[in-house]
C-alpha cells in the first residue's frame, strides 16, 4: 500500500521539489523462507533504477523462487548484470549494512518511518504522513 498509493504522493508533493529525501531500507524477514533472495532482487534491480517497479512485481508474484526472479527480470529488461549482482559480496555487504541501519535506529516493527529524530511505527493514513512531515518543515 506504502509503495503503490502513499509514495508517488509523497515523491510529487515533497520529494521533486527538494523538501524530502526518501530511503528504503531493504531488510530480509527471516519467517519469510525467500527473504534474503528477494531483499538482494530488490537491492539489485535499484542499481538498475528499477527497484519500486520490482517491489511492485513481488508484490503480486506467487512464486518467488530464482526462476520466478529471472522471468520478471527478463520482463523489465533488467541487464545480465542484474543476475550476477544477487550472488555478488557487495550485494550481501550491503544488506548486512542495511540490517546495521536498522539496529542502529532500534526498528523492531516493520513499517518504520524516521523524520529527523522522531519514529513511528506502522502504516499512517497519508493525511497524518503529511501532517508529520509538513509539522518537521516548520
Amino acid at each position: 500500500e506504502f509503495s503503490r498509493d502513499m509514495l508517488p504522493r509523497l515523491i510529487e508533493e515533497f520529494v521533486a521539489p527538494g523538501n524530502l529525501s526518501v530511503q528504503i531500507v531493504i531488510v530480509p524477514l527471516k519467517k519469510y523462507p525467500n527473504s534474503a533472495l528477494e531483499a538482494s532482487t530488490l537491492f539489485c534491480a535499484t542499481k538498475e533504477g528499477k527497484g519500486l517497479t520490482m517491489h511492485d512485481e513481488l508484490t503480486v508474484a506467487t512464486a518467488r523462487d530464482r526462476k520466478s526472479i529471472a522471468l520478471i527480470a527478463k520482463r523489465l529488461a533488467l541487464s545480465a548484470a542484474f543476475t550476477k549482482c544477487l550472488d555478488a559480496k557487495e550485494t550481501k555487504a550491503a544488506l548486512v549494512t542495511q540490517q546495521a541501519l536498522i539496529a542502529e535506529h532500534g526498528v523492531a516493527l516493520i513499517p518504520e518511518f524516521l523524520l529527523g529524530s522522531e519514529k513511528k511505527t506502522g502504516l499512517p493514513s497519508y493525511a497524518d504522513l503529511r501532517g508529520w512531515i509538513r509539522s518537521l518543515q516548520k
